[in-house]
């Protein structure tokens, strides 16, 4: 069923722009028709509330709130005025775990960080061996491409690094004092900071 220009006219922003994208008209239009009635019992009607609140969950994932610059660089600096140790606690707490599974999780962590940045360095290696054997633009454009997937990787490394720099100083500091190579208190390793 085609989308008429009262339906495109009465899908708005959250902000009231107007202003619509592909996939916001695409779920408008399934929930639109899944939202018709429909005949049968209490299970037809979960399953049409469990499907709505999927596209709800999938139309706010396309559209992203914007992010200010005080909110980036708070999470630079650390949110939180106790170095987020009162929030790491209360999450070891709700999880139910112990010293000896956190130190599984953080093992796993650096694993998950090592072969993350052997996949990034891979990537860096076939872009450039593709760029130097190209012998067309679009050789050279793929090497390129290839090149920078090794992006998401470090993004990813950079991510199971500082989880696992949460878990071994028992607290969530700012991006900002990770990078920077802030306490870790374990033996063995850096010290500085408390426990």
């Amino acid at each position: 069923m085609p989308v008429t220009k009262e339906g495109r006219d009465s899908v708005q922003d959250q902000d009231g722009s107007g202003r619509q994208g592909f996939f916001r008209r695409r779920v408008h239009g399934l929930a639109r028709a899944i939202s018709r009635p429909i005949r049968g019992g209490p299970a037809r009607t979960e399953l049409r509330k469990s499907i709505r609140a999927g596209l709800t969950q999938v139309r706010d994932s396309l559209c992203p709130r914007r992010a200010s610059l005080r909110e980036l660089l708070d999470g630079y600096r650390g949110r939180h005025p106790d170095g987020g140790r009162a929030r790491f606690d209360a999450l070891v707490e709700e999880a139910g775990m112990d010293g000896p599974e956190l130190d599984r999780v953080a093992e796993h962590h650096r694993r998950a960080a090592l072969v993350f940045q052997a996949g990034a360095a891979m990537f860096v290696v076939l872009g450039i061996v593709v760029i130097i054997v190209a012998d067309r633009p679009s050789g050279i454009a793929f090497g390129a491409g290839t090149g920078l997937v090794s992006l998401l990787f470090i993004t990813m490394a950079v991510q199971a690094g500082y989880s696992r720099w949460a878990i071994l100083n028992r607290r969530f500091g700012g991006l900002g004092e990770y990078l920077s190579g802030g306490d870790v208190s374990r033996k063995g390793q850096r010290s500085g900071g408390n426990r």
